[in-house]
């Protein structure tokens, strides 16, 4: 057992997923970089979802990549530059028991069935042949579902798992601790920007509802004339000298 246990060590079939969160200001050169890293390490886009405008900010995506195992290590540090990390977790999954498992039912069932054809071929009655035929069909089928179980556990330890979920920033998140003055640099910039986006935003309301504003500037000026004759007519008759009437 002990014997087992150490050659099982040197074998061990370990599948291995990674969570990846980035953000990049270059969003189609992160991309770019992405294909020729993924493409020098052998690895491959499995799935994608690529959402927002086209060449505008806030567009993310989320990628699943397969990455040749023992080039897992070079392929994230490869690509790291070309954005900035928000957060990486790596889970790895020890399957070694499970896959030596299926190796030896697979062993078994093959066995079983080299013996039900040698029973096969010496059967010589219709109920004994059908016997055999039907007992054959059951362990073709558990053959047929070991081997799909084990080529899906090959693929996964062959090639990892990279979740890849990468957002267009305007301005990339700064995940390093700050000093005192970078601080206050960092949130007087942020503040200044929340600024100008907020003048930027009240000169694209004025500009955009100049027709409005015309139609109610056009309204007040009127009611203002109409409210200044009123007020003209009635000082007028406040002037007039006051006649009684004659008995």
């Amino acid at each position: 057992m002990a014997n087992d246990t150490a050659n099982m060590g040197d074998t061990r079939k370990l599948i291995k997923t990674v969570e990846l969160e980035m953000q990049t200001r270059a969003y189609d050169a992160f991309i770019t970089s992405l294909q020729s890293e993924l493409a020098k390490a052998g690895g491959y886009v499995q799935q994608s979802d690529i959402r927002g405008g086209s060449g505008g900010i806030g567009r993310n995506g989320t990628l699943t990549l397969r990455v040749p195992a023992d080039e897992l290590d070079a392929f994230l540090d490869a690509l790291s530059p070309s954005g900035t990390v928000i957060s990486r977790s790596e889970e790895t999954q020890d399957v070694t028991l499970e896959y030596v498992d299926i190796e030896s039912r697979l062993k078994a069932l093959r066995a079983e069935q080299t013996a039900l054809l040698a029973l096969l071929e010496k059967a010589e009655s219709l109920s004994d042949i059908l016997t055999v035929q039907d007992k054959l069909t059951g362990v073709n089928g558990e053959i047929e579902s070991y081997e799909s179980r084990l080529r899906t556990m090959q693929t996964l330890i062959a090639y990892s798992t990279v979740n890849l979920h990468v957002y267009e920033v305007e301005k990339e998140q700064i995940v390093t601790p700050l000093g005192l003055w970078e601080e206050i640099g960092m949130k007087l910039s942020n503040n200044l920007k929340d600024v100008g986006q907020g003048l930027r935003a009240i000169f694209v309301w004025i500009v955009s509802s100049l027709p409005y504003l015309v139609i109610i500037a056009v309204l007040v000026v009127a009611v203002l004339l109409i409210l200044r004759l009123i007020m003209r007519r009635n000082r007028r008759r406040a002037a007039r000298p006051y006649c009684a009437p004659s008995p």
